[in-house]
C-alpha cells in the first residue's frame, strides 16, 4: 500500500515518465472506494449560502437606495428592488454552472493527459 501512495505521489507532482492502464484503473479505484461521510462535507454549501445571501441583500438593498436618490416615485423604486433580486436570483446559479463546466473540463483534460502516457 505503501508503494501505491509512494507512486501516486511521484505521478501527481509529474515525476513518473508513463503509467499503464492498470495503474490507472487501481488509482480510480481507490479512488472510488472513499464512501466515508464527513461533516464537513456541507460546509461549502452553508458558506455558498450565507456569502449569497449577505451579496444579495446589500447589492439590493445599495440599487434600492441609489434609485431612491435620483428623487424616483415609489413604484420605480419598488420595481427596480425587484428586478434587482430577480438578476441577482438568476446571476448565483449561472456563476456556480460556470464554475463547475470549467472544473469538469479541466478533470477531463488532466485525465486525457493521464490516458495518453499510457
Amino acid at each position: 500500500m505503501l508503494f501505491q501512495l509512494r507512486r501516486q505521489a511521484n505521478f501527481r507532482l509529474g515525476r513518473v515518465t508513463e503509467i499503464s492502464e492498470n495503474d490507472l484503473k487501481e488509482i480510480f479505484s481507490m479512488l472510488v472506494q472513499h464512501r466515508e461521510r464527513h461533516r464537513t462535507d456541507w460546509i461549502g454549501w452553508l458558506r455558498a449560502a450565507a456569502l449569497g445571501a449577505n451579496d444579495g441583500i446589500l447589492s439590493t438593498a445599495n440599487l434600492v437606495v441609489g434609485v431612491a436618490a435620483a428623487h424616483s416615485t415609489a413604484s420605480n423604486i419598488l420595481v427596480a428592488g425587484v428586478v434587482g433580486l430577480v438578476a441577482g436570483a438568476m446571476s448565483m446559479p449561472a456563476g456556480v454552472v460556470a464554475r463547475l463546466t470549467l472544473a469538469h473540463s479541466r478533470f477531463k483534460i488532466d485525465l486525457g493527459g493521464l490516458v495518453s502516457l499510457a
